[in-house]
């Protein structure tokens, strides 16, 4: 029985959809938060208001159209991604405004960079598909290696290449979409040096 069972779940087992689904951007921004707010110390009030217009006024969202079958959880069909990316820019924004006020300055030298990037990313989304995830992930990886540990960088030449393997098996994006997104998630280093080191 137990055997009949494992030989099941083996079966319907998908190693590509199982990583496409850890590494999918909607944990990843999570994960940033929950670090960000662990990392500073940022008051309790702050974060309640942070927490409300970050995640849970875009999550609300993606949930009630994943609900009312308006998308999918991929969010596989280009168009059908910008209300979302345009609610994720625009509720960035509102919480850095109230960063700047708060003068949590150390977080906002992280995420301005990923603002500009997420602007970049819906210009491009209007006229082309880009991966989300090989965007994503690859922020974050340099996120985490460039503020709290230098040995995350290492994690790079694997992870990046895994989840792009990964999306591409299932479809969801072709090889230029997935390098575009590799390659747009390496500009925050650019993009972060122009802003903090230049001006």
């Amino acid at each position: 029985m137990l055997k009949t069972k494992l030989l099941v779940l083996k079966e319907n087992f998908d190693f590509y959809k199982c990583i496409s689904f850890i590494f999918n951007p909607i944990f990843l921004a999570f994960t940033l938060f929950i670090i960000l707010v662990s990392e500073y110390n940022i008051r309790t009030k702050h974060i309640a208001i942070i927490s409300f217009i970050q995640i849970i006024i875009p999550l609300s969202y993606f949930l009630y159209s994943l609900i009312k079958k308006k998308i999918d959880f991929d969010l596989t069909e280009r168009q059908k991604r910008l209300p979302f990316m345009l609610a994720t820019l625009g509720t960035s924004l509102i919480s850095s405004y109230f960063l700047l006020q708060w003068k949590y300055y150390k977080i906002l030298n992280i995420t301005f960079p990923v603002i500009i990037i997420i602007a970049i990313a819906l210009l491009i989304t209007f006229k082309w598909k880009i991966s989300l995830h090989s965007l994503t992930n690859t922020i974050f990886l340099i996120v985490l290696g460039k503020y709290f540990d230098k040995y995350i960088y290492l994690a790079i030449p694997f992870v990046i290449p895994l989840i792009s393997i990964s999306r591409y098996k299932l479809k969801k994006h072709t090889i230029a979409q997935l390098i575009a997104g590799v390659l747009l998630g390496f500009s925050y280093l650019i993009i972060n040096y122009y802003i903090y080191f230049k001006s």
